[in-house]
């Protein structure tokens, strides 16, 4: 079989999802062509690494190969890339802004622990033997609501970094709390 980097990007994506994703998702996530997406599930579900389940498409952890493959998606890109995957296929991020001091990062609330355990098993392997990982800096989205309406330095690095998922409201001035 033959992996394109946006074959290998799909496995990953999928390896944050333990509800899975559908194909446009999946396009969104990987930055990818719908149609190019299609055809790298289609290649994936031929040799059993994915599974599709109505509309939506798993990764088969068992299956000969794949946890390599999540391994070598999560090694092979910088680390910036493969944080920025990660950050955008994993459930429990709602939010994700990217500087030159690196990410920073708002999590659902309520203990999505699966999909946070994923996050920290890849954010983990993307690290091990660097020194040139960005930072990542991880908040329960309220309490990251809370801090950026008192940390101006937090504010501003939110409001002029770039969006890697979710939105973040552009108003003027926030209010004195």
């Amino acid at each position: 079989m033959s992996l394109s980097g946006l074959t290998i990007a799909v496995v990953v994506a999928l390896a944050q999802r333990p509800s899975g994703a559908g194909s446009s998702d999946l396009a969104r996530i990987v930055e990818g062509p719908g149609t190019s997406v299609q055809s790298c599930l289609r290649l994936l579900m031929e040799h059993r690494l994915v599974e599709r389940v109505g509309s939506q498409y798993h990764l088969n952890r068992d299956a000969p190969g794949a946890a390599e493959i999540v391994a070598l998606g999560l090694r092979l890109p910088t680390p910036e890339l493969a944080i920025r995957l990660v950050l955008r296929a994993n459930e429990a991020v709602e939010l994700a802004v990217f500087d030159p001091g690196g990410f920073v990062v708002g999590e659902r609330g309520g203990g999505d622990g699966e999909s946070l355990d994923r996050l920290d098993d890849a954010l983990e392997a993307i690290r091990r033997d660097r020194t040139d990982t960005p930072a990542v800096l991880r908040f329960e989205t309220g309490e990251l609501a809370r801090l950026i309406r008192a940390a101006v330095g937090l504010r501003s690095r939110v409001a002029m970094g770039e969006v890697v998922k979710g939105t973040v409201r552009r108003v003027g001035p926030v209010p004195p709390a």
